[in-house]
């Protein structure tokens, strides 16, 4: 019998128990039988609901088809009688005729087999298991699902703990609960019920054991430990609860005292199809709706969400809320009914009021019935009157689609995981919901908010217009419902990312106007209000905000915030203790706490906090106020070693100048400020009064705030927040998308004054009226391919034209630009079931159109393949080419005959071209799913082996699933023997692997296949320099920037290679121009500190290297090492030995001995650098390159010495090469 495995990684094994490889090779035939399998209720399935599931952006025709072929293959392994047809319209799967762990293992629990059940569970349901092109409402199924198992697993594991509990076997009780934890290690509630149950044992300190593996666990994910866990661990440490001590009543005005008070407790889902998404969307339905009854005081949400599943008493949680009444509820689902389970309780009192079960058909209208029923039951249970306001206000329907609402609080569910995934499905959700019901005004602000994180969270790089689009969506948001306060308050914030306080302020105040209970808009308003000076109206939001959400990070910490401005050091003290009580790992409160101990002039108490402190909002702050702690302790030898490391800090600087005593040197510097973060902000307009209040009476102060209030307005949403993660970069330019000005670019390195006539460039394709833009993108990378075969045409790379897409700049313009004769345009379009494609060409200087021509043809992909051969031809014929052979136009004949497989590897490439971690992980995954539909699509399998090569380059994770790279390559070139990316692909892969000669041998292959391929030729020119060649890189690397003008790697190669060729000058040219093209590129600002050396230019050099040591990571290229080593030549060149010698402290021997060994060859201790470098294993390829060509003057001597070369054949031989250089 044929057995499938879903419980963990996937396998379908055969009767013979061989694994059914070629059926595993297509994610979507998985996916779709096992949501056959296991998707509740059990049964029949429709095909039209299984179409937009797995097929949703296909038309109804090919999707049906697509089913087809999916139940044709899952019968084709599993037998014919797998599936069970009802007419012709209804499936289902047949168990009986195979095993599968997952129903096995639910039979197992049925049955109270636990044992049997936790054996079949070897992990989370198709772990790491992805269907690219699936629905969001998939994804949101599986996960709902391994959800589901894992619960299940988890309660079986329990079951048996408390089974070997009964039966007095406290090590079988041990073990079966802590596989319960181990399956759940991040669940906080599983490892408080973890540590409970080992405390009943008796077994502290492995309860103690299991605490501190989870905040080890946790903080990786720059996460802290809630305040029930943590205070249980602190009891059992000292045998004392501690409970965080409350706000200070003189500090909040709490309106508590003046009127009805509730909290609302997060309801739990019941039944069998539980919904926690659609149970919260309920839940906050209720919260908000009961915000709008002005005389009712209601707890906000962030806050009562701490007690979700608690098993704390009512009582304790109502005293440390601050309220008398509370809430609880519970949501069930089942068979088109819901049913609201509802309790008001006194909890001060701890006596019912009142209860309620509202059960009715699940439809939205009925749904928001319950809702209104709900507020206006609790508004009489407590004896108040709503308004006839406040009685529509409840009564509104925001919705009258219940799957607009259903999708709306799957959209929430997944915003609130703070992922780029989980924001990207919420986006998709909220759109979905926008089309269900285009008047919900909800679901447009929604769109707005997830639009904003993703690009607060600067996910959205490839977005340009995406706070245009979130301001869109909250307008429509407004027009729908004037009076939806939230609304405001994202414009608000939206405003403030924008740099605009005024208006910010304007409608943070509406929001709370409309909302007076709103924690957050109060909060956030606390924060805008103290940025722009205004101390009062700060503090008085910040104490509104804390007496609606008194466990909110982010309400307290504007509270202290607020405190320490006003100099009221010690309420602020107990606040900032009050904040690390509720997470001790907080940041921004150990500054604060750390300011406060400072202005109490408790400075050993602040030196402790503040040593190794860093808060990236606060820039230099922490640093700089332990050097004023320092200064009040007389350390004058710390202070003058910290204020060298801050120099460039110009703000940071003057107040250390200004605390030793030199007014008018701290003036002149801060007269020099630029760049204004919040840190110096709030120490100008409040902090280190002693310091600064004799500089503030000083009339040219005045000049200082003028240009403070003109160059800063208000910063990110997420500082606006005040969680205080990290300081982002301004929005120079509002909205608008950050291209490089290249219009003027200077080619004079790489070009003759006038452009061939044989130059020409294909620009990117415009989609008109298509919801398909990759046939577009295809189209035109197929003709750029196939023209890239054509020797006499000298045709510009994909990646510089991608610049000017849907450009406004003029043919001459780009022509200019680009440095070339011709420009090719085209539009894509479909008309029914048939492509059309328009191609024009244009003489660039003159602008003049010379040729056009229009092709259409049925939408098949032979047919794709047909024009593209067509516009080849044409174009070749107009242009007098007449030397092309029928080989050079192999790149048009079909690669594939399956129309989604072209679309996929279309989308696949483009995602590549964008070299970004998303891009590249997004592109893996559309190959891999092209090949599913395709396994002999050659061009994918090269694609396939570019991204896993790319991703080992760049240093990012490959995913354990994949198949390896020189798999991949290999079998393109099996597939397709005379097509240059296969060879090109395999080059790579060669290259990344350090088998130089066999790198070599395949990437010029590649070129001769395809002689306009500019990245092959970009690849050449680097490994002939790494191998030693570098005269020989000198052309290709030219002849690849003449064809890619306009790609910063390619550029920032060129200057690596003129470099090791001694011109110096056209390094650095060709360092800044790639610079200029991509302003954040680490390897461009690197490249130009090593020609600003080489050139003799140091004080400029060390400027550069700093700025590239803030680009660069770790692991990455360049890495943090490569670029100190850069930094320590030219210190050692301005003779600052001081400091070569602290970076030489800072580097690690046994982890990097490459970076320890030209140190010391530095300081001239030769012998021990030639031992050092023995042990380098991994030689990247900076470090070859550097070994072999960089810093001549320096390290002349060292390279004169006999040892020298026998470490350049220890590098040959890593390289692949002989030992003497030579090839193999």
């Amino acid at each position: 019998m044929t057995k499938l495995y879903v419980l963990g990684p996937a396998e379908l094994r055969n009767a013979e128990g061989e694994l059914e490889h070629s059926f595993l090779a297509g994610p979507k035939r998985l996916a779709l039988l096992t949501y056959l399998l296991l998707s509740r209720p059990r049964g029949f399935h429709r095909r039209d609901s299984l179409l937009p599931l797995f097929w949703p952006e296909q038309d109804q025709k090919s999707a049906r088809n697509a089913l087809s072929n999916m139940l044709y293959h899952i019968r084709k392994t599993l037998g014919g009688e797998a599936i069970e047809n009802r007419g012709s319209e209804e499936i289902k799967i047949i168990p009986e005729i195979f095993w599968s762990d997952a129903l096995a293992f639910e039979k197992a629990l049925q049955e109270g087999d636990y044992q049997s059940a936790v054996k079949l569970y070897r992990s989370d349901l198709l772990k790491a298991f992805h269907v690219h092109d699936a629905s969001s409402e998939f994804d949101y199924w599986l996960e709902q699902e391994r959800g589901r198992f894992s619960t299940l697993a988890t309660e079986a594991y329990w079951a048996l703990a408390e089974k070997a509990l009964r039966e007095h076997d406290q090590a079988s009780a041990m073990k079966w609960a802590k596989k319960a934890g181990a399956l759940n290690p991040f669940a906080e509630q599983v490892q408080l019920q973890l540590i409970l149950f080992l405390e009943e044992l008796g077994e502290i300190t492995a309860a103690l054991e299991v605490y501190h593996t989870y905040v080890k666990l946790i903080a990786r994910e720059e996460e802290t430990p809630g305040s029930e866990i943590r205070r249980l661990a602190e009891s059992l440490e000292t045998k004392t609860y501690i409970l965080p001590a409350p706000v200070r009543k003189e500090l909040i005005s709490s309106p508590k005292c003046q009127q009805p008070s509730i909290a609302v407790l997060p309801f739990e889902s019941l039944g069998t199809q539980k919904n926690t998404a659609f149970t919260d969307a309920i839940y906050g339905d209720i919260l908000t709706r009961l915000s709008q009854v002005s005389e009712l005081f209601v707890t906000s949400r962030t806050s009562s969400q701490h007690y979700k599943s608690t098993k704390k008493q009512l009582p304790d949680i109502a005293q440390e809320l601050g309220v008398v009444w509370i809430l609880t509820g519970e949501v069930q689902e089942e068979d088109q009914r819901v049913k609201v389970s509802v309790r008001l309780v006194n909890a001060l009192e701890h006596r019912h009021v009142w209860a309620d079960i509202f059960e009715r058909n699940l439809t939205a209208g009925e749904l928001f019935h319950i809702q209104a029923d709900i507020i206006q039951k609790i508004a009489e249970a407590l004896k108040m009157k709503l308004s006839l306001q406040e009685e529509k206000a409840i009564r509104q329907a925001p919705t009258t689609s219940l799957e607009a609402f259903r999708l709306h609080a799957y959209a929430r569910w997944s915003l609130d995981q703070r992922t780029e995934k989980g924001m990207r499905m919420a986006e998709d959700y909220f759109r979905q919901a926008i089309a269900h019901d285009a008047e919900y005004a909800q679901a447009w602000l929604g769109l707005a908010d997830a639009l904003t994180l993703l690009h607060d969270y600067s996910y959205a790089a490839s977005q340009p217009e995406i706070l245009s689009e979130a301001e869109r969506a909250i307008n429509m948001a407004l027009s729908l419902n004037p009076t939806l306060a939230e609304a405001y308050a994202s414009l608000g914030l939206l405003y403030a990312t924008r740099r605009k306080g005024a208006e910010a302020i304007h409608y943070l105040k509406k929001a709370v106007a409309l909302q007076p209970a709103y924690a957050d808009a109060h909060a956030w308003l606390s924060w805008v209000h103290q940025l722009m000076g205004e101390l009062e109206q700060g503090l008085e939001s910040a104490q509104i905000g804390v007496s609606y959400n008194p466990l909110s990070q982010e309400t307290l910490s504007n509270l202290c915030l607020a405190l320490i401005n006003k100099r009221d050091y010690s309420s602020a003290l107990i606040e900032a203790e009050r904040l690390l009580l509720l997470q001790p790992d907080f940041a921004t409160a150990q500054f604060y706490q750390a300011l406060a101990l400072y202005h109490l002039k408790r400075y050993e108490d602040a030196k402790a906090v503040l040593q190794d402190l860093q808060e990236p909002w606060a820039g230099n702050g922490p640093l700089v106020t332990y050097g004023l702690c320092c200064l009040q302790l007389g350390d004058a030898v710390e202070t003058e070693k910290l204020m060298k490391t801050i120099r460039g800090d110009t703000f940071a600087y003057g107040l250390l100048q200004a605390a030793k005593g030199q007014p008018e040197a701290a003036m002149t510097l801060f007269r020099q400020v630029v760049h204004w973060d919040y840190w110096a902000m709030l120490s100008v307009h409040y902090l280190y009064p002693a310091i600064l209040d004799p500089i503030r009476q000083d009339k040219r102060f005045s000049e200082v705030l003028i240009q403070l209030n003109s160059s800063w307005g208000i910063s990110q949403r997420k500082a606006a927040s005040v969680h205080h993660q990290q300081e982002l970069a301004i929005l120079s330019n509002g909205d608008k998308p950050v291209t490089p000005d290249l219009s003027n670019t200077d080619m004079r390195s790489v070009e003759t004054k006038n452009p061939s006539q044989s130059s020409i460039a294909v620009l990117p394709f415009d989609a008109l009226l298509m919801q398909e833009p990759e046939l577009a993108e295809g189209i035109h990378g197929d003709l750029l391919a196939g023209l890239g075969k054509v020797k006499t045409l000298q045709l510009i790379s994909r990646s510089s034209v991608t610049y000017f897409k849907k450009s406004q700049k003029s043919p001459s313009e780009i022509g200019r630009t680009l440095h070339v004769f011709w420009l090719i345009k085209g539009k894509v379009s479909r008309v029914d079931d048939e492509i059309r494609v328009v191609v024009s060409l244009i003489h660039a200087s003159s602008e003049e159109q010379v040729w056009s021509k229009t092709y259409q043809r049925a939408l098949t992909a032979e047919n794709i393949f047909a024009i593209v051969a067509s516009i080849m031809h044409d174009l070749l014929e107009i242009l007098n080419v007449h030397t092309i052979s029928q080989k050079n136009l192999q790149a048009s004949q079909p690669s594939t005959m399956n129309l989604q497989a072209y679309r996929l590897y279309s989308q696949g490439r483009s995602s590549l071209d964008q070299r970004t971690e998303a891009g590249l992980y997004q592109g893996l995954d559309c190959f891999e799913d092209c090949l599913s539909h395709d396994p002999q699509y050659a061009l994918a399998w090269a694609g396939l082996a570019d991204a896993l090569s790319l991703l080992q380059f760049y240093g990012f994770t490959i995913p354990k699933s994949s198949t390896d790279a020189f798999s991949a390559a290999k079998l393109a070139v099996s597939l397709c023997s005379d097509m240059s990316e296969a060879h090109a692909a395999l080059g790579v892969v060669h290259a990344n692997r350090q088998e130089g000669a066999a790198a070599l041998k395949a990437l010029e292959h590649a070129a001769s296949l395809a002689p306009g391929y500019a990245e092959v030729r970009c690849w050449l020119g680097w490994l002939y320099l790494i191998l030693g060649k570098p005269k020989a890189a000198l052309e290709p690397a030219e002849q690849a920037v003449r064809l890619n003008p306009l790609a910063p790697a390619f550029r920032a190669f060129l200057s690596e290679i003129y470099l090791a060729n001694g011109l110096y000058e056209k390094a650095l040219y060709e360092a800044r121009r790639a610079r200029e093209i991509k302003p954040d590129y680490g390897v461009a600002y690197f490249m130009e500190g090593l020609a600003f050396y080489h050139n003799g230019q140091l004080k400029e050099a060390l400027e550069i290297f700093e700025q590239a040591l803030y680009l660069a990571s770790a692991m990455g290229t360049p890495s943090q090492a490569e670029v100190k080593i850069g930094l320590a030549f030219t210190y050692s060149a301005l003779d600052e030995w001081g400091k070569v010698q602290e970076i030489r402290n800072q580097t690690y021997g046994r982890i990097d001995p490459f970076s320890l060994a030209m140190l010391q060859a530095l300081q001239g201790e030769l012998s021990e650098a030639f031992e050092t470098f023995s042990r380098v294993e991994d030689w990247s390829s900076f470090s070859t390159e550097q070994l072999r060509y960089f810093f001549p003057d320096a390290l002349n001597s060292f390279r004169t010495e006999p040892h020298y070369q026998k470490l350049i054949s220890q590098l040959n031989l890593a390289w692949g090469l002989q030992a003497n250089g030579s090839l193999p």
